[in-house]
């Protein structure tokens, strides 16, 4: 795969600080000489991301919708990514960075038409939101963990072991509303993770088909996605490879769709 580059990168946290701003700055120098980047860089602007407010996790990519190309931005959680090890935050990093790799090449139209719907919604206040746009991201985020997964080896089991971290225990606590929805983009993600963990270790794998049974669960209780688009997504997405590479979009539409559908007008 060429290696592409990006013009300008903008990355800091999504709080005015400068304390934040310079520990973000230092765990992105241990990152670069910790591996390769898997694309160029050409400015690197250390910054406060104040303008994207607040992230559903660790760190997110964004483009810059008006010159995708040219401009992203590497938006970080500063209280959740300081609470991870030197190391978790190193393969942080990478995971964006390989997001930004995808999407600027090869799902560079997928990433538009997300944002292209997603602007729609802007004026909603509504969970729902942000959750469907974790069932349309779905696909970058198996392209980027499987190509983390084989092209940085040598991190593979410290990556499952990180991600089945984060999932231990969320899968039974959640009570509030809109459950099922997030029980269904979980879900989604410990498929993933069962697929990483295959060629991690026998613990990493019997944990993770545990989460997901009890996912599976917990969505079989309440699902406001009809349970038929919800297997042929997981299909779907179960199916994506990268070298060559290969996906389908038409379940993720119709999940995406579902989720938007149940915002009140």
């Amino acid at each position: 795969m060429e290696q592409q580059s990006i013009r300008k990168l903008k990355i800091g946290p999504t709080t005015e600080d400068p304390v934040h701003l310079a520990h973000i700055e230092q765990a992105w120098h241990r990152f670069a000489r910790r591996f390769p980047l898997p694309i160029n860089f050409g400015e690197k602007q250390f910054c406060c991301i104040t303008s994207e407010g607040t992230i559903d996790g660790i760190a997110a990519a964004f483009l810059d919708e008006a010159n995708s190309s040219d401009n992203c931005t590497i938006a970080v959680d500063w209280v959740r990514f300081t609470a991870r090890s030197d190391s978790d935050q190193e393969l942080t990093l990478l995971h964006e960075c390989i997001h930004l790799m995808f999407m600027t090449g090869s799902l560079r139209q997928h990433t538009l038409d997300g944002y292209a719907w997603l602007r729609g919604w802007r004026l909603s206040s509504s969970p729902l939101v942000s959750l469907a746009y974790g069932a349309w991201s779905r696909v970058q985020e198996v392209m980027a963990e499987l190509y983390l997964q084989a092209h940085y080896p040598s991190t593979g089991r410290e990556r499952v072991a990180y991600l089945i971290g984060l999932a231990n225990g969320s899968v039974l606590t959640d009570t509030g509303p809109f459950r099922s929805v997030r029980a269904l983009i979980q879900l989604l993600q410990l498929d993933l993770l069962v697929r990483l963990a295959a060629g991690s270790s026998s613990e990493h794998l019997a944990r993770a088909q545990e989460l997901a049974h009890a996912c599976e669960l917990n969505l079989s209780q309440e699902s406001l996605i009809p349970s038929a688009d919800v297997e042929a997504f997981r299909n779907e997405l179960s199916q994506i490879t990268f070298e060559p590479m290969q996906y389908k979009v038409d379940c993720c539409q119709r999940v995406t769709n579902h989720i938007l559908g149940l915002i009140p007008i």
